[in-house]
């Protein structure tokens, strides 16, 4: 293994750091939990759907070529590595006579002074900046602090790997790219456990309610594309029920119609759950900060979090009445005596169930009077 990487050109391997880097801010600059992973980055979608998996593939692919040329290739480059040899061993034999034949014709030559400072750091100011901009934004003009922070222990680190930890690599761009990954990396844990400090200092609750309007609207948008996409399936599935089923045909239709209903039903329990989170997240920060102000706009990490614990129940209450349906139907093509029975379960389910979703869709209504108010 060390031989393999070793035979890698420097510059491949440059080229190759400057890839992951490339899509490590990609990753960190468009990937959503609330991403739609049917789509795929770049063919489909925006920013927005690039997420760890085309993070992983976009990273695999370079490697996967290079293997793919490195065995195709295999033989020439043997033979090449051979000839380079012969001519590197003659070429040395011709500079030893000529070294021996003029040697007091020798001049001192000092090495010439490698860059101090490079424009590498540049790159990295800007990284940093447009990071914590886009992940701290709820912490309104606090941020700033945070990019203090930021840039002078990535600047500090880059400059300390590149001067001095890292100078047995001898190529100073390789050197220098791999001093600003792991100051990034140092950053972005460091600007992490800060943040969880400067959520106690207090800023305006105007300034964080503005900014959490900002979060439902960005966050809505990614939460609709993947509810849409759910429930058109769930709608065409309901169009193909049949409400009064007589023979058996019909009855498994049902019964696979209902399953299928059960899983699109948890995805979109999951996908709501989420956005309801970070708001309720959101919302309990705010709380710290002014929790009068928060109580004055009605828009409470207390209503958040009962809407949350009824959309479970909810969801819950659910997959309960489609499965006593479908055991219904079950007993029903088995001819089974205790149909009516099962029957009567299901009613009481129906009953638990629109008795729920009512008490859901009220604290729903409310949270979106006030989640869309200026």
């Amino acid at each position: 293994m060390k031989e393999f990487f070793s035979s890698i050109p420097n510059r491949w391997k440059a080229v190759y750091l400057i890839w992951v880097a490339v899509n490590l801010i990609l990753l960190i600059a468009g990937g959503q939990s609330g991403a739609t992973r049917n789509k795929f980055f770049p063919f489909e979608g925006d920013l927005g759907v690039y997420d760890i998996e085309e993070f992983i593939l976009f990273l695999a692919i370079p490697i996967i070529i290079f293997l793919i040329l490195k065995f195709w290739n295999k033989d020439k480059i043997k033979n090449k590595q051979k000839t380079i040899l012969k001519e590197k061993t003659d070429k040395s034999n011709e500079l030893n006579k000529s070294i021996e034949s003029s040697k007091e014709n020798w001049v001192d030559i000092s090495p010439k002074k490698q860059p101090k400072w490079g424009w590498g750091w540049y790159i990295l100011a800007f990284i940093v900046f447009a990071g914590v901009n886009k992940t701290y934004e709820y912490l309104g003009d606090n941020k700033g602090l945070l990019f203090l922070f930021g840039i002078s222990i990535c600047l500090i680190v880059y400059f300390y790997c590149r001067n001095r930890a890292l100078t047995k690599i001898s190529n100073i761009n390789l050197r220098s790219l791999t001093a600003g990954i792991i100051s990034l990396i140092i950053t972005v844990v460091s600007i992490s456990l800060l943040s969880f400090f400067i959520v106690k200092i207090p800023i305006g609750a105007d300034t964080y309610l503005s900014e959490l309007s900002k979060t439902i609207s960005n966050e809505t948008k990614i939460v609709k594309a993947q509810l849409d996409e759910r429930l058109s399936d769930f709608k065409k599935l309901q169009s193909e029920l049949i409400i009064d089923p007589r023979t058996e045909e019909e009855i498994k239709n049902n019964i696979r119609i209902l399953s299928q209903e059960m899983y699109i039903n948890k995805v979109v329990d999951s996908i709501s759950s989420n956005f309801y989170n970070k708001i309720y997240s959101f919302l309990y920060n705010a709380e710290k900060r002014d929790p009068n102000k928060i109580k004055e706009s009605g828009l409470t990490s207390e209503l958040v979090n009962s809407l949350i614990n009824k959309l479970n129940i909810t969801t819950s209450r659910y997959q309960g009445l489609n499965t006593a349906l479908i055991n219904y139907y079950n007993a029903y093509l088995l001819n089974s005596p205790n149909q009516d029975l099962l029957w009567e379960r299901y009613e009481n389910k129906q009953k638990e169930f629109e008795n729920v979703q009512a008490e859901y869709y009220e604290i729903l209504g409310r949270f979106n009077v006030l989640s869309l108010r200026d």
